[in-house]
């Protein structure tokens, strides 16, 4: 008993004595409708750290700092508050794609974007010059806009302006008609370039992995996609970004109704998949607008439900030598 307290006073010590710059790790935010809460997972480590109540969970919108925004019970979105673990009322706004470079949401119009101010429950409209069919857009690192268009079966990419004049086009798919579409993702690779990133379904209930290559400039760089086989098309996939690549998640190919699976990629060029594994963790179905939250720098008001996590998983321990 008494090696059991020291090693569960250790893991609260090592939280609380950690400073952010030797403690930061992936931390995910999934919504868990079966649980009717928000769980908090190190992908790392492949290791549970508690969760939040949260009842019929479908979409979780965070990157950091004290508010965030989920959608729960059928549809309707809140703010939360992540420090506090409760939600902090009702939020008017839609978000489809999260902006982790100026930690904001984003949701497209069809001819332009919205920017979601989070913390404050506001937004700013924005339109995009020329454009139609706008179906995801994000924030490039220099402030460009990359927005992929979907107008008679072909897809197009759009670079505008941060205030919204075109600056280029260029041909993304041809003859695809879309059923889903993942949130999209901005990251930057290992040579400094950007990296636009999303996950498409069409007609033949095929998953297609989207990226898109951008100079350090907001110009465009190249394009790559693939087929991606290990989800379910039952359920809705979600991309978020790691300290040196990016995730996705969604329900398994072969167990989707018990097993969520997560894919692993690099921040080589347009990234490659480098690992993959299972968590007993239902997923969520489909959903219209799906996405997971990620804080890859953990706050110092972070490391107290992360210390109670790490307890948890002590006690655990000792009770399965026991």
């Amino acid at each position: 008993m008494l090696a059991s307290r020291r090693t569960i006073l250790s893991a609260l010590l090592i939280i609380g004595s950690t400073s952010p710059s030797f403690a930061s790790f992936d931390l995910m935010y999934i919504p868990t409708p079966s649980l009717d809460r928000i769980t908090r997972y190190d992908p790392v480590n492949r290791v549970f750290l508690g969760g939040i109540t949260a009842p019929n969970v479908t979409q979780v919108v965070y990157g950091g700092g004290q508010y965030g925004q989920a959608k729960i019970n059928a549809g309707s979105n809140f703010r939360f508050d992540f420090f506090g673990g409760n939600g902090a009322g009702f939020a008017p706004h839609t978000v489809d794609s999260y902006d982790y470079i100026n930690n904001q949401g984003i949701f497209s119009t069809g001819t332009g974007i919205n920017i979601v101010d989070i913390a404050n429950r506001s937004q700013t409209s924005l339109a995009l010059a020329g454009a139609s069919g706008v179906f995801r857009a994000n924030i490039l690192s220099n402030g460009n806009i990359l927005a992929l268009s979907s107008i008679g079966g072909n897809i197009t990419g759009r670079i505008h302006t941060s205030a919204g004049a075109l600056a280029s086009t260029f041909n993304v798919l041809s003859s695809i008609t879309l059923t889903r579409v993942s949130n999209a993702l901005v990251t930057t690779n290992r040579g400094g370039n950007g990296v636009f990133s999303l996950v498409l379904l069409d007609s033949t209930n095929t998953y297609r992995h989207l990226k898109i290559q951008t100079t350090p400039g907001g110009t465009f760089a190249g394009m790559s996609s693939s087929n991606l086989t290990a989800f379910s098309t039952s359920t809705s996939v979600s991309l978020a970004p790691a300290h040196d690549g990016s995730y996705i998640v969604g329900g398994d190919s072969v167990n989707p109704g018990t097993l969520t699976r997560f894919l692993q990629y690099d921040d080589e060029g347009y990234g490659s998949q480098w690992n993959t594994w299972t968590e007993n963790l239902v997923p969520t179905g489909v959903q219209s607008v799906y996405s997971i939250g990620m804080v890859l720098a953990p706050e110092p008001a972070m490391f107290a439900p992360m210390g109670l996590g790490l307890a948890a998983l002590a006690l655990r321990k000792r009770r399965i030598r026991g």
